[in-house]
């Protein structure tokens, strides 16, 4: 169940990102840089309702260690099927894609469509890792004692 839960958040969060990515394709902004910004707010929101659903179907045994798993999993998941999908749109959808999109990046470099790939993938796993510790100190149960008023 918990491996189900993981995918299917996952796999729902990349078809945003690709929804998302395909809407600015759409009107010409997938070049403009400052868009990228909304990935990870589609990332964290992602996880922070796929984590909360885990908590809840988890609840008794819910630990930080399997909420966090379960926030890498989901994360990488998306990851790896937006890394997937990027791929084949700047190889076979729009060849001409990455060439404008370094253009104003490295100028004359000559940069292969492999290490844009890998950058995109180390870019979505870090957010993932980011992600997931920063959304587990909210969903994490307290081991703090209660302290009356004084």
């Amino acid at each position: 169940m918990e491996n189900s839960l993981m995918f299917r958040y996952g796999a729902l969060i990349a078809l945003v990102l690709i929804l998302y990515f395909l809407a600015l394709s759409a009107v010409d902004l997938h070049l403009a840089p400052g868009f990228s910004l909304f990935n990870g707010m589609i990332l964290g929101a992602g996880m922070y309702f796929g984590m909360r659903h885990f908590k809840r179907v988890t609840f008794p045994n819910f630990t930080y260690t399997n909420g966090f798993a379960a926030g890498l999993g989901m994360g990488s998941t998306a990851t790896f099927l937006f890394t997937l999908f990027f791929w084949v749109y700047a190889t076979e959808i729009s060849p001409t894609f990455l060439d404008e999109l370094l253009a104003s990046y490295v100028g004359s470099q000559e940069i292969g469509t492999g290490m844009v790939i890998f950058t995109v993938g180390i870019m979505g796993l870090s957010s993932t890792l980011v992600l997931a510790l920063t959304l587990m100190q909210g969903f994490k149960v307290s081991n703090n004692l209660s302290v009356p008023n004084s």
